[in-house]
């Protein structure tokens, strides 16, 4: 029986957030899941779409207080 598939539930998701200008109309907001370990796993979901960064970098930090860990204090894969 492995116990870790129960204990999953319990650990926070963690995420970090890429803002990319798109032809230099749009600004998109891409969300990676980060592993256990602190890497990247090699998938992304577009999430948000804006006409400013500014707009973009707001979206984000609305949502870095639910239930998500601030991505600064996660490690980047390199």
């Amino acid at each position: 029986m492995n116990n870790v598939v129960y204990l999953r539930h319990f650990v926070p998701e963690r995420v970090l957030h890429k803002i990319e200008n798109r032809e230099g109309v749009s600004w998109w907001v891409t969300r990676y899941a980060v592993a256990w370990d602190g890497l990247l796993l090699p998938g992304s979901r577009l999430v948000f779409m804006a006409d400013s960064e500014a707009e973009a970098r707001a979206w984000v930090a609305a949502r870095e207080g639910e239930r998500l860990e601030p991505a600064a204090s996660l490690r980047q894969q390199g």
